[in-house]
């Protein structure tokens, strides 16, 4: 007799319209609708049963929908199920089947029930029938029907695709259909929602598009887990049913897995899971020393078989870790059983016992095991201290009863490191000492060294370093010391206290002496931290390329096993690399050191790495970026509360102002950086930049007071010697003693010369203008200054080259751009003139000052429609109201300006200047012509007479253009084949914002290549780039386009390119 059917199971369930179309994966489905067996595995709640249940919805095959349970115990009526669902499709089929099972008095033999019904199935014409089974899972404990349904898979008829859907995989091999190909495995991983993905489920359930951090974190917090993103993103209609906050939503969700997921197990594996979640990850071998018992290893496969929201890692040993949230809902139930503080202790006594004492630290927190954190603080909390990592240990010492820490005077040194951390110099210094009296009533000899140490090191990070080097000799010569790690510490200080008293040469013999003890210890971690200080001293010293070997050697050293000494390397080896300019490597560096840094988690070298790399993008003038990393380091800074790195981020932000001509933020971002509380001995840099914007303000008697104040911190430094050099030749320029000028500027570019700072002065003569000026002036004419003078950075922002002195002359003349005249250094106002036609014709008179002009052809020049006798009469009143009666003459018919003034105009000057420039090329000085082509680029301030629309001034404008246009056609080509790119770059840039149709954008082209060195096809930004130029240039220009690429690359644009 047959049992009743229940019809539910076999009715694929209904999808709600909240639930998101998962496209993706029904595309997965669809393409490999051929195979034999499909196998979704995943824990509850991914999405398994719903990605099913859309898949029937959208195919038109007959397919078998089975909803499997507990009660599926009996093959028979296993069966009688899949025949019930076919019938939809063919009402005849399983009459063969059915008859075996009504008839048979005895148990069915698996074979035979089986063998009938597949045979009926290879009978129905359908070319492809599916049948899916969800939560197979249920029937893997039931052995008879899990041997038959094993059965049915291996004999199954080819027009037959079998679904699985569980939580674990199946106990029976499908090796035999992976090896064929005729199976597809669709695993948590892929079920889990991308970011595009989250993104529509927003749009879909709440009608929002939410940002990028937010999606970020909504990605960061689900892990992809579709019934939590369900939780967090609810549609309108379901808020009442969960709850509007963040608790009554982890409520509901702790109720689903204790539902779902955690009540249906054994006690044995209950047990397991609430004790392991005590880790953030866990190998075999930890459960065993947590639960004392060794087979752990069996359970985890057990647990990673059945899925329960466990993910591997495959380490040097297998460590496994549980879903965050599942974690969370494990610890709420062990902390029910009142197990948690032992569990927590057993955990951090394996941690220690493993060596991973900062792991072990936070157990021991957890279960209030103070002996333990103190016992820990002991063995490593120093370490974590100098290493920067102050912030870690901070909450741990802390809590320690006050006793406890009294009774240690380690602890209590440890205590005053941490308030030295902070910069709470007071609480500092007293628990130094304190611990240094505990330390010496104990008689422990060790201890008092280790606290007379720390005190050296808070006083040289106040910058109080006078006399330490000779109490650390004095320590050092006597028999005090044992441990030869405690001598080495001490040579360490000394050779750092005599890098501050700028006695660099004696403090790098110091770090040699202790290169060669550490070579005969064989310590090799303490050598390269060493040689990182060494590589140090040199950079301080202005040795950069000796420093860069040093940090290239630590760094080739650590990459096998990186440590917070890596970071600290390549971050200085960045700062070396910017010294020298060379930028390009620049970034790669920090790069690297911001993935360490992250790896690390070590936030203080990575605002470091975020600093620097924004000095480095305003020195190429990228300044966009610049501002966004030195954003970046600023709000990192402020987060871990390090005044050092908020000081040196300011110090960049008004750096960065002063390259954007912005002088009053860049005061603004100085005077904030300088009123920080830290040590005088780290403000150098802070110093320096207020001298430059004192000094761009014209403040001389301030830049001189900020510069007396520098000047001890920047002795025996070669390139911050060479800077105030600079800085105090720019001061006697403001103050107009021009002989103290000429020797420090001598001074300066002997330095820069001996050492190859070319890059630094370079920098420093593209903010002093006036020390270019004064260069031409006095005409120093050496090789290296020329060579220098070249490859100071044009733009149209600096400050002209070019400027007349107002006492030698009585008129100065300026007819580019808007007119100006001054008389005797006083600019003529415009009510002095009367009328403009004053003005012009004043400066008509001046462009011809060399000729004598008729009057006739200023009249047909400026009244050319009235009639005669009016036309004279206004040119006589235009001259009588011009400045002054005598400034222009008349002679036989002919006007001119009077030679009894000294006039000094522009656009005369301009051409002198490209007429001399002209004859030294043609001599073959080259040099010395571009720089008096710059020196007349500068002169253009902008069109001849803009002011004035009249036709004489319109030609004279086009004339003056085409001169303009011819220098800085030869500016570009001068510089180009001298090898400056990045001034020939600006120079042709300007000729094609004035003339898009330039030959000389195939020289752009070829700068371009030769600058980057890159093939076209590889970099997107020089891609788009080149597109840009590409289409503003002529047909006959993109012919030059193409013999250019061909001629360094080998290579032409892109067929998008071209059309």
């Amino acid at each position: 007799m047959r049992e009743p059917l229940l019809k539910t199971k076999i009715i694929p369930p209904r999808i709600a319209d909240y639930i998101l179309y998962r496209g993706r994966l029904l595309k997965l489905l669809t393409a490999n609708l051929n195979k034999r067996i499909i196998s979704i595995c995943a824990d509850a709640g991914y999405g398994k049963t719903t990605l099913l249940a859309q898949f029937v919805k959208k195919i038109t095959i007959p397919y078998v929908w089975y909803q499997v349970d507990k009660s599926d115990q009996d093959l028979s009526l296993f069966i009688q199920y899949c025949i019930e669902a076919m019938k939809k499709y063919a009402s005849g089929f399983g009459k063969r089947t059915l008859s075996i099972i009504e008839h048979s008095r005895r148990e069915i033999k698996t074979e035979i029930l089986i063998g009938t019904f597949i045979n009926e199935l290879s009978e129905l014409l359908y070319s492809r029938i599916l049948f899916i089974f969800d939560d197979l899972q249920e029937i893997y404990e039931f052995k008879k029907i899990i041997s038959g349904f094993e059965y049915f898979l291996n004999h199954i008829p080819p027009n037959v695709s079998i679904f699985i859907s569980a939580r674990s995989s199946p106990p029976f091999s499908l090796n035999r259909f992976h090896l064929k190909n005729e199976s597809l495995d669709i695993t948590q991983q892929d079920l889990k929602f991308t970011k595009d993905e989250i993104r529509i489920l927003c749009k879909h359930m709440k009608g929002y598009d939410p940002r990028l951090a937010e999606l970020k974190r909504l990605e960061s917090n689900s892990e992809g887990w579709i019934t939590y993103l369900q939780f967090l993103i609810q549609p309108d209609t379901q808020r009442a049913v969960i709850g509007k906050s963040k608790k009554s939503l982890l409520m509901s969700l702790y109720d689903y897995f204790e539902r779902e997921v955690f009540s249906p197990l054994e006690e044995e594996l209950k047990l397991f899971l609430t004790a392991t979640s005590v880790f953030s990850y866990f190998s075999p071998k930890a459960c065993d020393f947590l639960l004392s018992r060794n087979d752990s290893k069996v359970i985890v496969k057990r647990l990673e078989k059945r899925h329960l929201f466990i993910s591997s890692y495959q380490t040097s040993q297998p460590q496994y870790m549980y879903h965050h949230l599942f974690r969370n809902f494990l610890k709420r139930k062990l902390k029910e059983t009142g197990l948690h503080q032992k569990f927590h202790t057993r955990a951090g006594s394996y941690l220690e016992k493993e060596g991973f004492f900062s792991s072990a630290l936070k157990h021991c927190y957890e279960a209030k095991d103070y002996p333990s954190i103190a016992r820990l603080l002991e063995k490593f909390a120093e370490d974590y201290i100098t290493f920067g990592k102050a912030e870690r240990i901070k909450p741990y010492v802390e809590s320690l009863p006050k006793a406890l820490i009294n009774s240690s005077p380690t602890l209590v040194r440890i205590k005053g490191r941490i308030y030295a951390w902070d910069c709470n110099w007071t609480r500092a210094r007293l628990y130094y000492s304190r611990a240094q009296r505990i330390a010496h009533q104990r008689k422990l000899h060790q201890e008092v060294l280790k606290s007379i140490l720390v005190q050296f090191q808070m006083n040289l990070d106040l910058g109080k370093q006078k006399g330490i080097s000779k109490k650390i000799r004095k320590i050092l010569h006597s028999k005090k010391i044992r441990s030869k790690k405690t001598r080495i510490d001490f040579l360490n200080y000394l050779a750092i206290t005599l890098n501050l008293e700028r006695k660099f040469k004696q403090s790098v013999s110091v770090f040699e002496e202790i290169l060669k003890i550490l070579k005969k210890m064989k310590d090799t971690y303490h050598i390269y931290r060493i040689l990182h200080n060494l590589a140090v001293t040199n950079m301080e010293m202005g040795n950069f390329d000796c420093a860069q070997r040093y940090f290239e050697e630590v760094i080739n050293k650590l990459r096998s096993n990186p440590s917070p000494t890596l970071i600290l390397a390549l971050n200085n080896l960045g700062h070396a690399l910017t010294l020298q300019g060379k930028l390009t490597k620049v970034e790669e560096v920090l790069k690297e050191a911001m993935k360490y840094a992250r790896l690390f988690n070590d936030k203080t070298k990575l605002c470091s790495s975020y600093e620097c790399l924004g000095v480095s993008k305003i020195l190429q003038d990228e300044f966009v970026q610049a501002e966004q990393l030195l954003k970046k380091a600023e709000q990192m800074a402020l987060e871990i509360s390090n005044n050092w790195l908020l000081s040196i981020t300011w110090d960049g932000m008004a750096v960065l102002a002063i390259n954007r001509g912005n002088f009053f933020e860049a005061k603004k971002y100085s005077d904030k950086s300088l009123e920080l509380p830290i040590p005088a001995l780290y403000k150098k840099s802070n110093l320096t930049t207020k001298i430059m914007i004192e000094l761009a303000l014209g403040n001389s008697n301030a830049a001189h007071k900020t510069l007396n104040q520098a000047i001890a911190s920047l002795k025996g430094s070669k390139h911050l010697t060479m800077s105030s050099y600079v800085y105090f030749a720019r001061l006697y320029l403001l103050k107009k003693e021009e002989t103290k000028a000429k020797m420090f500027i001598k001074k300066a570019i002997k330095i820069a010369e001996k050492n190859s700072y070319d890059f630094l002065l370079i920098y420093e003569l593209k903010h002093s203008p006036e020390i270019i000026r004064f260069l031409k002036k006095i005409n120093f004419k050496t090789s290296y200054v020329q060579h220098i003078l070249l490859r100071v950075p044009y733009s149209e922002t600096t400050e002209i080259f070019v400027e007349p002195e107002g006492v030698k002359y009585d008129f100065i003349i300026r007819l580019f751009n808007t007119v100006q005249i001054l008389k005797r250094g006083r600019k003529i106002k415009m009510r002095s003139w009367r009328k403009r036609r004053f003005q012009e014709l004043f400066s008509f008179f001046a462009d011809n000052r060399q000729t004598e002009v008729k009057r006739e052809k200023i009249i047909n020049t400026f009244w050319p429609d009235h009639r005669p006798t009016i036309a004279h009469q206004l040119f006589y009143n235009a001259i009588r109201k011009t400045i002054a009666k005598d400034v222009i003459l008349f002679d036989k018919k002919t006007y001119s300006l009077s030679p009894k003034y000294r006039y000094w105009i522009d656009t005369e000057e301009f051409e002198t200047l490209i007429n001399k420039a002209d004859r030294l090329v043609k001599d073959g000085n080259r040099a010395a012509g571009l720089i008096k082509y710059e020196e007349a680029a500068s002169l253009y301030r902008g069109g001849f007479m803009d002011d004035f629309y009249s036709e004489w001034c319109q030609q004279r404008r086009r004339y003056f253009e085409g001169l303009y246009l011819y220098i800085l056609r030869n500016l570009a080509q001068g510089h180009y084949e001298l090898g400056n790119y990045d001034k020939a770059l600006r120079f042709c840039n300007s000729v094609i914002m004035i003339r898009r149709s330039d030959s000389v954008s195939s020289s752009l082209i070829r700068i371009r290549i030769m600058r980057r060195r890159t093939v076209w096809r590889c970099g997107v930004m020089e891609h788009s780039m080149i597109s840009v130029v590409y289409k503003t240039v002529s047909p006959g220009s993109r012919r030059s386009w193409h013999k250019v690429s061909r001629l360094h690359r080998g290579l032409k644009p892109s067929h998008s390119l071209k059309h």
